[in-house]
Parts: structure tokens; sequence; C-alpha cells
């Protein structure tokens, strides 16, 4: 069975309009996890800064990270949107690692 001019044209509107629908949710499914907390690590002043700003309401944040060769742990409860915590210890070249639950629930790493 062969197809016209204007069956092909339909077949190619179909993929393209199908693969942008695909590309869509991609980004919104992307979106919801990583940009709905803000997580940072810096050093100042012989310590180490961790920034955590969530952009949605969380249960529960939990920060890890390594100093002076002893495993940190750091949990805060019940962060509401937009509420900003600092995490302050000494200072330590190891990423610190981000564990969030609630309405998004994503694992993040930060380098200072």
């Amino acid at each position: 069975m062969m197809l016209d001019t204007m069956g092909w044209i339909l077949v190619g509107l179909f993929a393209f309009f199908s693969i942008m629908v695909l590309v869509l949710v991609i980004y919104f499914v992307w979106k919801r996890g990583s940009g709905s907390v803000k997580f940072q690590k810096k050093i100042k002043g012989g310590k180490s800064v961790v920034l955590v700003q969530p952009f949605v309401n969380l249960k529960r944040v939990m920060v890890q990270d390594k100093a002076s060769g002893e495993s940190l742990v750091f949990v805060k409860e019940n962060l509401g949107s937009g509420e900003t915590v600092w995490f302050e210890y000494p200072a330590s070249n190891s990423p610190a690692r981000l564990t969030t639950e609630g309405e998004v629930e994503i694992t993040l790493e930060a380098k200072p």
C-alpha cells in the first residue's frame, strides 16, 4: 500500500507532534525534580557552608558530608517553600549530598 503525498505529510506531522509532546513531558518531569530545591556548598573562612532552599514543601531534608575524617549528617524537618536553611561545619572538599522527602523526593550533590 503506497502513501500519497498527503499521507506522508500527515505521518510527518503526527511524528513531529508526538516528539514535541514527549519533549515537553520530559522537560516538566526534569524541572519538577531538580528545579524544586536550591542546593549549594561553599567554603568561607575555613568552614563549609551549605545552603538548602526548597521551592516546594518538604517533610525532611538530609545533608550528608565528611569533614576531618568524620561522617556528618544534618536533618531538618518540615521545611516550607521558600524557607532557607544554612548548615556550617569544618571545611571539607568532599561533595555534600542532599536527600529530600515530601512533595518531591530527590538526591543531589554539591561540590565546593
